[in-house]
Formats: structure tokens, C-alpha cells, sequence
């Protein structure tokens, strides 16, 4: 997991410390012996410096939580010690059957390449924040948002909202999908877009513009990982 908030926290629930994985997802802490500690690793990039960025992976059917993977709670000595945690998929080579930790930290990490290519381009504007709403409830259903029901994977000018049905459509660990989408966040950010947006489907006759900012998020998801081929699982 690169570039997500990592926090040491003690047996009452209190942060002691906090960093960001690197590159490579490694992290380290100094602290005090004696302490109970667990490792607590967030689905969110945040940046504090300049340009400011803070991404978050929640979830829009428990009133928009985010998404964390806790280690356990562990005496600190003075000698070091590691800890790795495990963000599992949940999949048994058939279907899930466990809980599907890893999705939120996928998710954070097309947006963590999308924001690397971004800055190295010469951004220095600051980015909004915004949440990737994601769950497993989430389904093409149209109704609910609370309930799952938000039809495809969109966004709607104050989030993202994800796919996330396993015996439908998951979009999870489709970087096409979610950047294209994070494209059009960035067409409020940064760029100039004269689309009227809005909802979108085969055969409708539309605003050429609604078509221009379509064909150019596909586009931008494209560039953003050297992937010419336009893929949705």
C-alpha cells in the first residue's frame, strides 16, 4: 500500500503517532517502551505541503466511514520490531468468502499513481478533497446511494462512487474506471470543460459536449497508466 496514512494507536484509541507509507509501502516509527500500540494503516492519500491533496475511501453504506485495516495490539520494548499487516482480497479462487479488505486500499492506489503524474506534470494547485465512495453493496440498482443502489461508477461533482456488487460489477480494481472518473474530478479542478454532464448510456442522442469530456477521461485513465486498451472487468 504507497502513500496511505499509517498511525500507531494505543489500547484507549488515542494516536500517538502518525506518517505515510512510501513508495514501496514501508513505514517506520520511534516511540516509547512500555506502550500497547497497534498499527493502524488508513485508505486515505493526504498531503499537507504544498500542493495539498486529501483522498479518502469510504464507505457511503455505513453513513460514509473510511475504511481502515488495524494490526493487533502489541507491548513496545527496546529492541525493534516489524509489522506487517495484510489487506486480503477475500477471494477463494471461486467466489468471496471473507471479507474484502484489500478493495479500498486498490482503489487508493490508482488514485496515488493519477496524483504522481499529476505533480511531476507541474501541478502546484491545491486539490479539493474528495471521497471514493465505495462498498460491496453498491450495485447498478438506481435509487438509494445509502443503500448501494447508484446505478454505475460516477461522480457527481462532490464525490466518486464506485461499483462494488460481487455478482454484478466491481470496479474495484478496474484503474480505467477510477481514473476516468477522478479525470472528471479534475475537470473541476484544473482543467476547462464546457460539458453539461449527466447521465449517459448507448444509443443517446446527447450534447456533443457530454461525448467530449467522456472521450477525453477515457483518455486521461489511459495516459495516467500506459494502458492503451480501455478495460472494465
Amino acid at each position: 500500500v504507497r502513500g496511505a496514512v499509517v498511525e500507531l494507536v494505543d489500547d484507549v484509541g488515542k494516536i500517538k503517532a502518525s506518517t505515510a507509507t512510501a513508495n514501496d509501502g514501508s513505514y517506520s516509527f520511534i516511540t516509547q517502551k512500555n506502550l500497547l500500540l497497534k498499527v493502524r494503516v488508513k485508505a486515505q492519500l493526504l498531503s499537507a505541503s504544498i500542493p495539498t491533496w486529501n483522498f479518502k475511501v469510504t464507505d457511503n453504506t455505513s453513513n460514509n466511514a473510511l475504511y481502515v485495516l488495524d494490526g493487533t495490539l502489541v507491548a513496545t520494548t527496546t529492541q525493534s520490531a516489524k509489522r506487517n499487516l495484510h489487506a486480503v482480497s477475500g477471494w477463494d479462487g471461486v467466489a468471496y468468502s471473507a471479507p474484502r479488505a484489500a478493495a479500498p486500499f486498490a482503489i487508493l492506489d490508482s488514485i496515488y499513481v493519477g496524483v504522481g503524474r499529476i505533480i511531476s506534470a507541474g501541478n502546484k494547485q491545491n486539490l479539493s478533497p474528495l471521497e471514493l465512495r465505495w462498498s460491496t453493496k453498491n450495485s447498478a440498482a438506481e435509487g438509494d446511494e445509502t443503500k448501494g443502489e447508484i446505478g454505475t461508477s460516477f461522480y457527481d461533482g462532490v464525490a466518486i462512487y464506485i461499483l462494488g456488487d460481487a455478482n454484478n460489477d466491481t470496479d474495484e480494481y478496474d484503474p480505467h474506471v477510477l481514473l476516468h472518473e477522478w479525470g472528471h474530478y479534475l475537470e473541476d479542478e484544473l482543467f476547462r470543460s464546457d460539458s453539461i454532464g449527466g447521465d449517459h448510456s448507448d444509443g443517446q442522442l446527447l450534447d456533443l459536449r457530454v461525448a467530449m469530456s467522456e472521450g477525453f477521461a477515457n483518455a486521461f485513465s489511459g495516459m495516467m497508466i500506459d494502458r492503451v486498451n480501455y478495460a472494465d472487468a
